[in-house]
C-alpha cells in the first residue's frame, strides 16, 4: 500500500508516439480522468498535458488502496517538421489521442551571389 505522501505525487501517464509520412500521434493513457480536466498547451514543439483523477473513496476510510489519484502531467516533445498549429485532440475510453500533421512547407534553396 503507498503512503499519502505517494498518493499526492503527479502519475506519470502512459504515452505511445507512432507516425507516418503524413502525422505524429500520441496516444496517452488517462484513466479515471474526465475530459474536463484535461489542459493541453503546446509551444517550442513540447505538447503538455496535465489532468486530474479524483478519488471517488475520498470520504470513506480505506482498508486497502492500490490505486492512483491525483494528477497526471507529462509533456511530449514534437518533432521539428510537425505543424504545431494543427493540433487535433480526441478524448475516449481513458486515453487522450493527439494527432499533429506534418508541416507541409517545403525547404527553400538559397542561392549564394
Amino acid at each position: 500500500m503507498l503512503s499519502s505522501i505517494a498518493r499526492s505525487l503527479s502519475i506519470l501517464p502512459a504515452v505511445d508516439c507512432v507516425y507516418d509520412k503524413a502525422k505524429y500521434v500520441f496516444a496517452i493513457e488517462l484513466p479515471g480522468a474526465k475530459k474536463d480536466d484535461i489542459l493541453l498547451h503546446a509551444e517550442n514543439n513540447q505538447i503538455s498535458v496535465e489532468a486530474k483523477k479524483d478519488n471517488p473513496f475520498k470520504d470513506l476510510k480505506v482498508s486497502q488502496s492500490d490505486r492512483l489519484y491525483g494528477n497526471y502531467e507529462v509533456v511530449c516533445s514534437v518533432p521539428s517538421d510537425a505543424d504545431m498549429e494543427a493540433i487535433n485532440a480526441a478524448f475516449a475510453d481513458g486515453v487522450l489521442t493527439l494527432t499533429v500533421p506534418k508541416s507541409t512547407k517545403k525547404q527553400v534553396k538559397i542561392n549564394i551571389a
